[in-house]
């Protein structure tokens, strides 16, 4: 079992450099606004345009916007959704579509969210890290 907590810490480990490579990107996903795009985090972030940010994640080694913002969304909520709670009731709450954040999971990570949420985020860290490879 040694071999499967080094491989997790390890993941999350990775997880956390790549991810405070850039902070002021990064934190823009904390609350997994699905509409957050590319040109509201490039004004946000007092960026001229979506073009300086895309210079920007390249600069630091990261993956593109929607990669980098879609994993960190289903991570995020694989982390809230783990061990509790229902993500369409959350979605509601908030004013969302549930079929959007189901949608998200789907198309990110190609598992449904029962999947994921089963498998746990550090999966879906690893998961994605497999599909930034590429960018670090």
């Amino acid at each position: 079992m040694t071999g499967l907590s080094d491989t997790v810490a390890r993941a999350t480990s990775i997880w956390s450099a790549t991810l405070s490579k850039c902070p002021e990107v990064t934190s823009l996903f904390e609350e997994c606004h699905l509409s957050l795009r590319v040109s509201q985090a490039a004004a946000l972030l007092g960026l001229p345009n979506k073009t300086a940010l895309r210079r920007l994640l390249v600069a630091h080694r990261l993956p593109p916007f929607q990669s980098l913002r879609n994993w960190c969304y289903v991570v995020h909520l694989t982390e809230r959704f783990e061990n509790e709670g229902a993500l369409s009731a959350w979605a509601l709450r908030r004013g969302g579509d549930p079929a959007s954040y189901y949608k998200l999971v789907r198309e990110t990570t190609g598992h449904s969210w029962s999947e994921v949420k089963e498998s746990g985020p550090e999966w879906v860290r690893r998961m994605a890290l497999q599909v930034w490879a590429p960018h670090l």
